[in-house]
């Protein structure tokens, strides 16, 4: 094992533990913070703690064989669940007066950061197998970054501008930018994707022909 590869794995380890910590706190929120269990938050705070339990065990190399690609898609996973938990999190603790609900945002904020510090290091452990793959790879994640963004805002509810019913002309304009902006989305994560796909692939190709 690399000295960059123990690095690699103490940072995954270390990333894993924090979420967990963040998961089981964030169940216990569901469980207790309220008269009855927030349900649909509990059930992503599930999937968030299952997530980082595995990159625990991923950061103390139970996942040698596939640890880029598991390591990655945990992340994304972490991300993913964090996000759509928050919904429904912001919405009973702020209703029932709970003090936890000014933390709702923070903590997103920070399992973001971990989720996407884990996905940024299962790449970076794929990568290192075919290091021209790089460029690629950025030009992938560039084009895909405003997608995601702008899904997140969606779903945090930041862009009432393109989803609000507007009177007259400006519904129009509304309806337009919102086509506009859904082809453009689809261009990009496709384009996105399938850079980042081919990169993925191509360092995959050499670890199977012993050339990395």
């Amino acid at each position: 094992m690399t000295s960059a590869t123990k690095t690699i794995k103490v940072l995954t380890l270390f990333a894993g533990v924090v979420s967990t910590l963040l998961a089981v706190g964030g169940v216990g929120t569901a469980l207790f913070a309220v008269e009855s269990p927030i349900w649909g938050m509990l059930s992503f705070e599930v999937v968030v703690l299952v997530a980082s339990g595995l990159a625990v065990f991923a950061g103390l190399g139970k996942f040698d064989q596939g640890f880029g690609m598991a390591t990655a898609t945990l992340g994304a996973t972490i991300v993913g669940a964090a996000v759509l938990g928050t919904i429904d999190a912001r919405a009973n603790l702020t209703s029932a007066g709970s003090p936890l609900a000014k933390l709702v945002f923070p903590v997103l904020g920070a399992r973001m950061l971990l989720g996407a510090a884990l996905a940024a290091l299962g790449g970076v452990a794929v990568l290192s197998r075919r290091p021209v793959e790089w460029k690629r790879f950025i030009l992938g994640a560039v084009l895909t970054a405003p997608v995601l963004l702008l899904g997140a805002a969606v779903v945090l509810g930041k862009v009432p501008w393109l989803l609000n019913e507007r009177e007259g002309s400006g519904e129009l304009l509304r309806v337009t930018g919102l086509l506009v902006s859904g082809v453009l989305m689809i261009v990009l994560l496709s384009a996105g994707g399938h850079l980042l796909i081919t990169a993925f692939e191509r360092c995959h190709d050499d670890a199977r022909s012993g050339q990395a």
